[in-house]
């Protein structure tokens, strides 16, 4: 795994023997200790499919 940033950006890749796949995050990555934040993000996120 490689992690790099960005300006504005922090990328993480991952190198597999056949394949790359990598992450980007652009939010301010900000430290959050409310809850109702966390279950908007569930909310919005989650899925049983």
């Amino acid at each position: 795994m490689v992690t790099f940033t960005l300006v504005g950006c922090r990328v993480e890749v991952d190198f597999f023997e056949d394949h790359i796949e990598f992450s980007y995050f652009t939010g301010d990555e900000s430290v959050h200790d409310e809850w109702k934040i966390m279950q908007s993000l569930l909310d919005k996120h989650w899925s049983d499919d």
